[in-house]
C-alpha cells in the first residue's frame, strides 16, 4: 500500500511537471488558460523586432515593452478579447522580414503586426494590405503608413529635425556635419534636417555612408577641413561608436549629437553627458517599470512600442468586430500614451513632440 501511494504521488508530480514544461514550451501561462475558461476570443499581436545581431539589445527591450503592455491590458476584466503576443526576429533583413510577416499571418494567425525600422516596415506594408491585417511601423518614413491597414507611431522628422534646428540656433553652431546611413529611415530624417538648416541659413553638409563601413578616417578629415563645429549622427551600432572613437582619435573636439539614435548605443560611456534630440517620452514611471522588467537600462522607443500595443487593443475593444478594428484605429485622432500625446493625421501617422535629453539622465 505504501509503495502504491508513493507511485501515485510520483505520477501526480510528473503530470504537474509535464504541464509546466508544456506551458513554457508553448509560451502559455495559467492566466492565459483562465482566459480560455472565461470564453474570451483571442487577438494575437505579432512583433518583428531585431532579436539577434548588432541591434538585438534594442529589439529585445522593445519586445519587453510590448509584453508589459499585453500583461497590463489583460488585467482589465471588462475586455472583450484576451491578447497574446507572438514575437519573431526580423534580423533587420528585408527579404526575411516579409516572409516572416506572411508566415505570422498565415500560420500563427496574428490579427495585427508591429515592426521596427523603416526598411522593415516598408516591406511589410504590401503584406499587411494584401491580408487585411493592421500593421504599425515604428518608422520615420511616411511610406510605412501606405494603404488602409498600415499605420506609423513615431516622432516624425518634421518634429525631431525642427527641435534640432531650434537647439542649434540657441547654441550658436555655424557649420553642421550631418553624418547618415544611406538607409530609408536615416535619410528621411537627415535630408529634412539639411533642408531646415538650409532654410535657416546655417552652413551644413550631408555625408552618406553604407551600413557596413568601419573606417571613417578619411571622411572625418574631409569634414574637419570643411570646418564642422557640430556633428549630427544618424547611424546604427556599432558604426555610431566607431565614428565617435575615430573622431576623437583624430583630435577633433567639436560637439557630437544625434537625432534619436544615441538611444541605440548600448555602452554609453563614450557619449555620457551629451545632449541629443529623442523621440517623445513622457511617463517615465512606466518606462522605468519596463526597464526593470527587461533588466536593461536601454530605454530607446519603449514608450512607442508600449503605445502601439495599446492603440491596437483600443481599436479591437471599441470596434463591433475584428474586421472593423482598422476603421476604429483610423478613428483615433488623439491618444495620450506613455510616450506623450499622439496625434493621427489623414495618412495614418501618429506623430508626437520630440524631446531634448541628456545621455545618462
Amino acid at each position: 500500500m505504501y509503495k502504491v501511494k508513493n507511485i501515485l504521488i510520483l505520477a501526480v508530480a510528473l503530470v504537474a511537471v509535464i504541464g509546466i514544461v508544456g506551458w513554457i514550451a508553448s509560451g502559455q501561462t495559467p492566466a492565459r488558460n483562465d482566459a480560455h475558461a472565461e470564453g474570451k476570443p483571442i487577438v494575437k499581436i505579432g512583433t518583428l523586432f531585431p532579436l539577434t545581431g548588432n541591434m538585438a539589445h534594442i529589439g529585445k527591450t522593445l519586445q519587453g515593452a510590448a509584453e508589459v503592455a499585453v500583461m497590463d491590458a489583460n488585467k482589465n476584466p471588462d475586455n472583450k478579447y484576451f491578447y497574446e503576443l507572438v514575437g519573431e526576429d526580423s534580423m533587420l533583413n528585408m527579404t526575411k522580414a516579409a516572409t516572416i510577416a506572411s508566415k505570422m499571418i498565415s500560420l500563427d494567425k496574428v490579427d495585427a503586426l508591429i515592426s521596427f525600422a523603416a526598411d522593415i516596415g516598408n516591406v511589410i506594408v504590401p503584406v499587411a494590405s494584401r491580408h487585411k491585417v493592421i500593421h504599425f511601423a515604428m518608422s520615420v518614413d511616411p511610406s510605412g503608413a501606405s494603404g488602409e491597414y498600415n499605420f506609423i507611431n513615431w516622432t516624425m522628422p518634421e518634429s525631431s529635425t525642427g527641435k534640432m534646428v531650434e537647439i542649434i540656433k540657441q547654441k550658436g553652431f555655424e557649420n553642421i556635419a550631418i553624418v547618415s546611413f544611406n538607409q530609408a529611415g536615416a535619410l528621411a530624417n537627415s535630408t529634412m534636417l539639411k533642408a531646415k538648416l538650409d532654410e535657416a541659413g546655417i552652413e551644413n553638409n550631408l555625408y552618406k555612408f553604407n551600413p557596413d563601413i568601419r573606417d571613417f578616417r578619411l571622411d572625418i578629415e574631409k569634414m574637419n577641413r570643411a570646418g564642422a563645429d557640430l556633428y549630427v549622427l544618424r547611424m546604427f551600432e556599432p558604426q555610431m561608436s566607431i565614428f565617435i572613437k575615430q573622431l576623437r582619435e583624430h583630435g577633433i573636439k567639436a560637439e557630437v549629437t544625434s537625432v534619436e539614435l544615441f538611444g541605440l548605443v548600448e555602452d554609453k560611456s563614450t557619449i555620457k553627458g551629451l545632449w541629443y534630440v529623442d523621440v517623445a517620452n513622457e511617463n517615465f514611471d512606466k518606462i522605468n517599470e519596463i526597464k526593470r522588467y527587461n533588466k536593461s537600462d536601454t530605454d530607446y522607443a519603449l514608450g512607442m512600442a508600449y503605445d502601439d500595443v495599446m492603440l491596437i487593443i483600443k481599436a479591437f475593444e471599441t470596434a463591433p468586430d475584428k474586421e472593423q478594428a482598422v476603421k476604429a484605429l483610423s478613428g483615433i485622432k488623439t491618444y495620450h500614451g506613455i510616450a506623450g500625446v499622439l496625434t493621427q493625421d489623414d495618412r495614418g501617422i501618429f506623430d508626437s513632440e520630440a524631446s531634448l535629453r541628456i545621455v545618462g539622465e
